[in-house]
């Protein structure tokens, strides 16, 4: 701060020796670090409050901002409400009748119907060869 090297802090301590003596120097360094402690606690709690107050204000200014936003959108959509009329019936959506079913199985049974069943197909027997019957080298590996 006051940018004092180790000498120049030497020498206004010589001089305050000198000039205050040795009984009334401690004395005096005393209440010079209870004025310094006192000013930092100052300062800070200063720094707090502006801090504190500012942060308030701000959220003040958001809060209101927010409001006109709210008010003019609202008055938008009763503009807008108000140009189109009233809703009539044919534009009203209608509601959806869920089924009464209580379980989910069957409330999918009852929503969607059950696909139809196929023709079942019937394949003709395998053809059996009369040389594989006759015991021969036939078909089968030995």
């Amino acid at each position: 701060m006051f940018n004092l090297g180790p000498i120049e802090i030497m020498i206004v301590f010589g001089l305050a020796l000198i000039v205050l003596g040795p009984r009334k120097l401690p004395e005096l360094a005393h209440h010079a670090g209870k004025f310094y402690g006192m000013i930092r606690r100052t300062t800070w709690e200063l720094r707090q409050t502006l801090d504190s107050e500012i942060l308030a204000e701000e959220r003040k200014e958001r809060r209101d901002e927010a409001e006109k936003r709210r008010e003019r959108f609202r008055s938008e959509r009763a503009a807008t409400r108000a140009a189109e009329g009233p809703p009539s019936s044919a534009d009203k959506p209608q509601p959806q009748v869920a089924p009464a079913a209580t379980d989910s199985a069957a409330a999918a049974d009852a929503v969607a119907p059950e696909p139809a069943a196929a023709p079942a197909v019937k394949e003709p027997p395998p053809a059996v060869s009369d040389e594989g019957s006759a015991g021969g080298s036939g078909g089968e590996p030995t």
